[in-house]
């Protein structure tokens, strides 16, 4: 995580790596990005206009795992270790769920309904909803979920979500 103040805004922190992929046309694109603490980053988002598309969801992380391997020399020496550590993880988590499923999604709302991700709704009453935000059906409140983790499949084939923190959208002023 790198510290990043916005403007007119909070202090936060970007995700040294993030890796987008995103459904489009029956296909699946994606996007990779870098923000190291030593000052480094490059990424862009999961557009078509890209031209980067895979048939599958599987093939579409491998893809861009592969992206990172060919920046991650731009990060730290123990960023690439935790680099190197998560991209394991991911890429062994997106095959295993490919096997099963190419949209294992699981999210859940502060008002206790939770789902597949086809169950909620990116239009709410008044307009579009921004990219990854989303609308529970049962009590209309806009929200984005921030995953903590992979998900992982059971030996019994049942996929377990990863924990995650619901962020409600305040209204803006």
């Amino acid at each position: 995580m790198r510290p990043q103040k916005w403007a007119h805004g909070p202090m936060g922190e970007l995700a040294l790596v993030l890796v987008e992929v995103e459904p489009h046309a029956g296909q699946w694109m994606w996007s990779a990005s870098l923000n190291s603490r030593n000052g480094s980053g490059q990424g862009y988002r999961a557009l078509p206009k890209w031209g980067k598309f895979a048939p599958s969801r599987s093939g579409a992380v491998a893809q861009a795992a592969e992206e990172v391997r060919a920046f991650m020399h731009r990060a730290t020496a123990a960023e690439q270790k935790r680099i190197t550590e998560w991209l394991a993880a991911i890429l062994a988590n997106s095959n295993t769920g490919a096997a099963r499923n190419e949209k294992p999604m699981y999210l859940g709302c502060h008002c206790g309904f939770s789902g597949d991700f086809d169950l909620f709704t990116r239009t709410p009453k008044g307009g579009d909803l921004p990219r990854n935000e989303y609308q529970c059906p049962k009590c209309y409140r806009a929200w984005r979920v921030e995953a903590q983790g992979p998900g992982r499949w059971t030996p019994q084939g049942q996929y377990i979500p990863p924990d995650s923190v619901c962020v409600p959208i305040l209204p803006r002023q």
